[in-house]
């Protein structure tokens, strides 16, 4: 019953040496790619002065289902406090300056200790998460968002935590790294038409008529639900969530961009269910070949789907900070 329940990089360290003089840069996809990988360095180093240096003054970071903007300091801190080994691999990479979204593999182990109303062991996490960056013309990082399915993280630190029979991934393999940017071609642009039709079908509630540019072949893998769908099984599940729901539409789409392949479309849904409104994010990627959409990748939260049906009282996951 879900929609949303919905080479440069350095794969072996996860990104640039830190404290390495930035590179010269000749373009703004390349100033903003080296800004995300020298950002991602700092964060492997735990150097927070140097993370600082990769953003801009009033740089702000958003995390999925836990409000709104709030400067980075608190929430670096507690992740840091929590998971001091913790390091960030980074996978493929889209550029459209201003616009840079990375996949990016978290792993870490756990500091033991008192979590909500759990206690937890140093165990090792391993999530799958994306970002989204907005790069300044001179390649320093002025916001964040963050997408991390904090259930699936929950669940692998302290599973008590979660609704009974709450369904889980298995731990993340490490993301594949590749560096694609946008050109602004004709494939492009028809790719992204054929993706922003999808949006309109489901807006239309016309599950049929979202999946119509899948290829048979098609896959659907959403980083917060356990199964790999293929296309049959996608139309019967988005099927299932628009008749669940009511008044579902897209509110909004901040970030969308197409490069060579794919389609990135960061993407609000507003809608009822059992009376009650809910606000869904995703980060959908959709790949195409030939015109057809031939694999789907989405990021979310499906925290934010049970604190909103009320499965779950909401958790305050990371400090606010000022």
């Amino acid at each position: 019953m879900r929609l949303l329940v919905l080479c440069a990089v350095t794969a072996a360290c996860g990104g640039a040496s830190p404290g390495a003089s930035a590179p010269v840069v000749s373009s703004p996809a390349a100033a903003a790619q080296a800004a995300v990988e020298h950002l991602v360095a700092a964060f492997n180093a735990h150097d927070v002065a140097a993370v600082h240096a990769q953003l801009t003054g009033d740089a702000h970071v958003s995390v999925i289902g836990e409000g709104g903007p709030r400067a980075i300091d608190a929430p670096l801190a507690a992740l840091l406090a929590r998971f001091p080994d913790s390091r960030l691999r980074l996978g493929r990479l889209w550029l459209d300056p201003p616009a840079a979204v990375v996949e990016l593999g978290f792993r870490a182990t756990a500091t033991p200790g008192p979590l909500f109303s759990a206690t937890i062991d140093a165990r090792p996490i391993s999530v799958a998460s994306a970002a989204i960056f907005r790069v300044t013309s001179d390649g320093r990082i002025a916001d964040i968002k963050l997408y991390v399915d904090f259930v699936n993280a929950l669940g692998q630190l302290a599973p008590s935590l979660l609704p009974a029979g709450t369904q889980l991934r298995p731990p993340e393999p490490d993301p594949q790294p590749a560096v694609i940017v946008a050109e602004h071609s004709s494939d492009e642009a028809a790719n992204l038409a054929a993706t922003n039709a999808v949006w309109d079908a489901l807006t239309a509630h016309d599950a049929a008529r979202a999946l119509a540019s899948a290829a048979e072949t098609y896959r659907y893998v959403d980083f917060a639900a356990p199964d790999v769908l293929d296309k049959p099984a996608t139309e019967r599940m988005v099927d299932g969530f628009l008749t669940a729901v009511t008044d579902f539409r897209i509110a909004d789409k901040p970030t969308q961009l197409a490069a060579g392949p794919d389609v990135l479309t960061d993407v609000t849904e507003h809608a009822e269910l059992a009376a009650r409104p809910i606000t869904l994010h995703a980060l959908d990627i959709k790949r195409f070949a030939n015109g057809q959409v031939v694999q789907e990748w989405q990021y979310s939260n499906y925290l934010e789907v049970l604190t909103q049906t009320g499965r779950m009282k909401p958790l305050a996951i990371l400090p606010a900070g000022p």
